[in-house]
C-alpha cells in the first residue's frame, strides 16, 4: 500500500518517535509499504513519520546511485537497506 508522504512543515515530523519493541507482521507491512511507497516516489529514502507512522524506522534504496557507486570504487551494499531504532 502506497502511504501518504508528509513533507518539511507537517506537524508529524516534529513528534518524537516510538522505538519498535519487536518484530511482528505489522512492522514486515509497514516495511514493505514504506519501500513501496519510496519506489513509487522515485525516492532512494523514507522515514516512517513522513509516512504517517511514528516508529523510529528509515529505508533507502541506493540501486538509483549504482553506476555513480562503482565509478567511485565503493560497493553497493544489499538493497533496500532497512533501519530499525537508528541512533546518531
Amino acid at each position: 500500500m502506497v502511504l501518504p508522504i508528509y513533507v518539511y512543515g507537517h506537524e508529524a515530523l516534529r513528534e518524537e518517535t516510538d522505538p519498535v519493541e519487536e518484530n511482528t507482521d505489522d512492522l514486515q507491512s509497514l516495511i514493505d509499504d514504506m519501500i513501496e511507497t519510496m519506489r513509487n516516489a522515485a525516492g532512494i529514502g523514507l522515514a516512517a513519520p513522513q509516512g504517517g507512522r511514528s516508529e523510529r524506522v528509515f529505508v533507502v534504496d541506493l540501486t538509483p546511485m549504482a553506476d555513480e557507486m562503482a565509478e567511485a570504487g565503493e560497493p553497493l551494499p544489499p538493497q533496500p537497506m532497512v533501519f530499525i531504532n537508528p541512533e546518531i
